[in-house]
């Protein structure tokens, strides 16, 4: 849920435990109104604390007994009896301590055009991305090409429905109304991701007519998904396929539209390619190990399997993306206690980039890297959230991006994707009522 100021949810609404006093006790309460993407104002009827979410495993160990200023919110994901713990909540995204992600709804918005205010180490400067008409009452961006001229997103309908959108050249346009398509990532004027195909969720691409699903060369699977692509057309994903009378999901490569399986180790049982460099050489994903959930970090070069550096209480680990060139691959690790952490290598080997926060600041997370400019969302002194970049020079700063002037102070904005070069960064923000917009900086 994207966090609006002015949202209340009254005094029977979203329950939730927090500390009650300096002494960490605590009882069960209830979300008054959220005021930043982490932070909560909660009641049990006679105390109220405003209070941030726990970010640790070990912070919720004991839900009587929480550091003061913090509060957990339970989610059990439908279907499932055990709950989770809510990280985060930011944009279209709710993530948890258990290292899950799951859709969240938006506030309403109204388009509109707002100047830009630019505080001291704050850089570049924000545009409002246009929608097709006054009936769209929010809007996101998501994915941008390399070139920065083709970005993709979201818009929401008077009738509170998801419509996927793209832009080019900063003109809005629907992508394939009517028809479900998932995007996952875009290259220029290339949309890939998942659709349904003979009753199947297949992996597919579409380049401005209808979509093409990406099918295996013999014809048999039962479902697939295609999660990134290069500057060349080569597209990574997985397939389900049935090996030796066991159906195994495999980490594949697709390019002219043949499909080619990514080599896996002999004792994993299956694995998934997420991200790929700008050129196509480096492919990075995990493989499943057959014990305790567990995945191992890899990375294809030119096709030749490599292993990711594990620490030796880690269970399993995740890479979710690569910088531009795939020189630094960014991803999350979990420990055997069950705590996550995020991480980063260079070289097949663990390293620590150190990236700051902002002055004051207590957390800030990377959604999308270009080479030397990485982009996210972290909070300052006064706990409001901004769009920031790190730039390394050498060593890595943080800045924050400009927001629509009096944007909402709990949630200026999220930078969510970032061009090739660095230069084109999108993502959304509100404006001075809350509304939820897409944006588009420029560096």
């Amino acid at each position: 849920m994207h966090p609006i100021s002015s949202t209340f949810f009254g005094s029977s609404g979203i329950k939730c435990v927090f500390a009650i006093d300096d002494a960490g006790n605590t009882d069960v309460g209830y979300i008054v109104k959220q005021v930043g993407t982490r932070r909560f104002v909660i009641t049990n009827g006679s105390v109220t604390k405003t209070c941030s979410l726990a970010q640790k495993a070990s912070d919720v160990t004991s839900l009587t007994n929480l550091t003061p200023g913090l509060c957990t919110i339970l989610l059990t994901p439908l279907g499932a009896s055990t709950p989770e713990h809510i990280r985060y909540i930011a944009a279209t995204k709710c993530v948890t301590i258990e290292s899950n992600t799951y859709a969240w709804h938006l506030g309403s918005a109204t388009p509109g055009v707002a100047q830009i205010t630019a505080p001291s180490q704050t850089v570049g400067y924000a545009e409002i991305l246009p929608v097709l008409s006054t009936d769209m009452i929010a809007s996101v961006a998501y994915f941008i090409s390399p070139d920065g001229r083709f970005i993709v997103g979201s818009v929401k309908g008077t009738d509170y429905q998801w419509h996927t959108i793209y832009w080019l050249d900063g003109v809005p346009n629907y992508l394939l109304p009517g028809i479900f398509f998932q995007v996952n990532d875009c290259t220029n004027n290339i949309a890939v991701g998942t659709m349904f195909f003979s009753d199947k969720i297949t992996a597919g691409y579409w380049n401005g007519g209808d979509p093409i699903a990406l099918l295996p060369t013999d014809g048999e699977y039962f479902s697939s998904t295609a999660y990134g692509c290069s500057y060349d057309g080569k597209i990574v994903g997985y397939c389900e396929i049935l090996q030796l009378g066991v159906i195994t999901v495999c980490p594949v490569v697709w390019q002219d539209g043949n499909m080619q399986l990514l080599p896996m180790l002999s004792d994993t049982s299956g694995g998934k390619a997420i991200a790929i460099s700008f050129d196509g050489q480096i492919v990075v994903g995990y493989l499943y190990l057959p014990i305790n959930n567990g995945t191992m970090p890899t990375y294809w070069l030119n096709g030749v399997l490599n292993l990711l550096q594990t620490l030796p209480d880690d269970i399993s680990a995740r890479p979710t993306m690569c910088s531009t060139d795939g020189s630094i691959i960014g991803g999350y690790a979990v420990n055997n206690v069950g705590q996550s952490r995020d991480i980063y290598w260079k070289n097949g080997q663990i390293i620590d980039l150190d990236l700051p926060l902002l002055p004051g600041g207590s957390y800030a997370w990377v959604n999308k890297m270009s080479n030397n400019i990485f982009v996210g969302t972290g909070d300052d002194a006064n706990g409001d959230e901004w769009p920031v970049i790190w730039r390394q020079q050498p060593d890595w700063e943080i800045f924050r991006l400009a927001r629509l002037s009096g944007s909402s102070d709990g949630y200026p904005g999220e930078a969510i994707a970032i061009s090739a070069d660095g230069k084109t960064i999108v993502g959304d923000g509100d404006d001075a009522n809350g509304n939820d917009l897409a944006i588009i900086w420029r560096l």
